[in-house]
């Protein structure tokens, strides 16, 4: 009995900790946001962007070029700033974007690099991103697929 007295509370706080641990690693949802949430505009293309349809986008508009020395295509006429990509979650530019009630549209000859600083953004919380792309379908195939001759079965 002095034993429980003198360690009931190490054991109880321990306990407690035990349980905690056994929960969180069992539930469903061990990241901090659904992953299928955030693939989802990828798989759908309603994070891309075509110059036409930026008009149909609301208020202000942001255009961030990605890289060096890029330039955005005509017509466009909207407010661009250049960010290096590397350096795209530093505070002066987080506070930047946060600071522009606009929607943000990533610029780079990359289609990649824009991809990847679209979804680290999207991770980080903001909303309104979207992608530049010359056209709507950039990953669609162009060229007709054709089995090599030596693999068909016979």
């Amino acid at each position: 009995m002095e034993l429980i007295r003198k360690y009931g509370y190490i054991v109880l706080i321990t306990a407690v900790v035990i349980v905690l641990v056994i929960l969180r690693s069992t539930g469903t949802s061990h990241f901090r946001y659904d992953a299928k949430k955030w693939a989802g505009p990828s798989f759908t293309g309603s994070n891309i962007i075509t110059q036409s349809n930026i008009s149909t986008l609301k208020g202000d508009k942001l255009i961030i070029t990605l890289g060096a020395a890029q330039q955005v295509p005509e017509g466009i006429g909207v407010k661009t700033i250049q960010i290096p990509p590397d350096s795209i979650l530093t505070k002066k530019y987080i506070s930047l974007i946060r600071g522009s009630a606009a929607s943000i549209i990533l610029f780079s000859n990359d289609y990649s690099l824009s991809s990847k600083v679209w979804m680290v953004l999207s991770q980080a919380g903001f909303r309104n991103i979207y992608i530049y792309s010359a056209d709507q379908d950039n990953e669609v195939l162009k060229k007709e697929f054709r089995p090599d001759s030596l693999t068909r079965p016979e």
